[in-house]
C-alpha cells in the first residue's frame, strides 16, 4: 500500500514537472506590416508571429490558446494532435496573423493591426504564458522582438529573423559597416599585408626546416658510409705478417714449377777453318765428271 502510494506521489511529481515546464513557451518577435518579407505556403505575406521554445525538451504547443484581446483569452485555439506543433528545444516556430484560418493550423482567426496586444495562453485558458504590447507605429517590414532569444528586454529590428536566433541579426551589411568603420580602407590593407606575410613567414619556415632537415640526413648517410669504410680499411691493415709469407712462398713454388725439364744438351765445337763457308766458292762448283 506505501509502495503505490509513493508511485502515485512520484507520478503527480513528475507529471507537475512536466507541466511546470511547458509553460516557458514565450513570445519571441513579431511583425505587423509585411509588403516584402516571410511568405507563407500559398504565396502571401501578412503579419506574423515567432513563438520560441527556450527548454532543452520538446514542447507541444497544441492545444495553447493565442488572442490580440485581453477580454478574450481563448480566441484562436491551436489545433491538437498533429505533430507539426511540437516545438524542439531552443526551437522557433512562425503563426501567421492573416485572419485565415482555413490555409492551416499555422494560420490565425485575426490579424496584428488590430490591437497592440498579442498573448499566448496555456490549455488551461487562464495562465498566461507570455504577453506583449508593441508599437503600432512601426514601419512596413520592421519586426519588434526580444534582443536575444528567450531575453526579457525588447527592441525593434531592421533586419528580421523568422524562425531563426535575434542575437545574430546584423545591424546592416558587414560591408557596410565596415566601410563606415574604415573609410580609407588602411585597416583592410593592413590586414590583407598581414595575412599575405604571415603565408610567407609559414612558407619560408616550412622550406627552411625541409632543407636542413635534408642536408642533416644526407651528412648522416655519408658519415655512415665513412665510417664502414674506415673500419674494411683497418681491418685490411691489420694483416699478419705469416700470411704475407706464406702468399710470398707459395708464388715462389708456383714459378719453380712452370718449367719444363730439358733432356736435350747442346754442344758448339770450334772448327778447324778460319774463313767463313759463306764466302768459299768450293761449294759452288759442280762436278760433271
Amino acid at each position: 500500500m506505501r509502495l503505490s502510494i509513493t508511485l502515485l506521489l512520484l507520478l503527480s511529481l513528475f507529471s507537475v514537472n512536466m507541466s511546470a515546464e511547458s509553460l516557458n513557451l514565450v513570445i519571441n518577435e513579431l511583425l505587423v506590416t509585411n509588403t516584402e518579407n516571410l511568405v507563407d505556403d500559398y504565396g502571401n505575406r501578412s503579419g506574423w508571429i515567432e513563438i520560441y521554445n527556450p527548454t532543452h525538451r520538446v514542447i507541444d504547443i497544441g492545444g495553447c490558446y493565442l488572442t490580440n484581446d485581453t477580454l478574450n483569452p481563448v480566441k484562436y485555439k491551436i489545433p491538437e494532435g498533429d505533430e507539426i506543433t511540437l516545438v524542439a528545444p531552443l526551437s522557433h516556430i512562425i503563426f501567421y496573423a492573416d485572419n485565415k484560418t482555413h490555409f492551416g493550423i499555422f494560420h490565425t482567426n485575426f490579424t496584428l493591426q488590430e490591437s497592440n496586444y498579442i498573448a499566448l495562453y496555456d490549455r488551461d485558458q487562464t495562465t498566461c504564458l507570455d504577453s506583449v504590447v508593441y508599437p503600432l507605429t512601426m514601419p512596413a517590414n520592421f519586426s519588434y522582438g526580444r534582443l536575444k532569444d528567450g531575453e526579457p528586454e525588447w527592441g525593434m529590428l531592421a533586419k528580421t529573423s523568422p524562425a531563426n536566433n535575434n542575437a545574430f541579426v546584423d545591424k546592416g551589411e558587414t560591408s557596410k559597416v565596415f566601410a563606415q568603420q574604415d573609410p580609407y580602407g588602411v585597416v583592410l590593407a593592413i590586414a590583407s599585408m598581414s595575412v599575405v606575410f604571415l603565408a610567407l613567414l609559414l612558407l619560408y619556415a616550412l622550406f627552411s626546416f625541409t632543407a636542413k632537415f635534408s642536408i642533416y640526413v644526407t651528412k648522416e648517410r655519408i658519415r655512415k658510409t665513412a665510417k664502414g669504410e674506415k673500419s674494411e680499411t683497418i681491418v685490411e691493415t691489420h694483416i699478419p705478417a705469416e700470411v704475407y709469407a706464406s702468399i710470398a712462398m707459395a708464388i715462389h713454388e708456383y714459378q719453380e714449377e712452370i718449367h719444363d725439364v730439358e733432356d736435350t744438351i747442346l754442344t758448339i765445337q770450334r772448327v778447324a777453318k778460319t774463313y767463313s763457308p759463306w764466302s768459299s766458292k768450293i761449294y759452288g762448283l759442280r762436278n760433271f765428271l
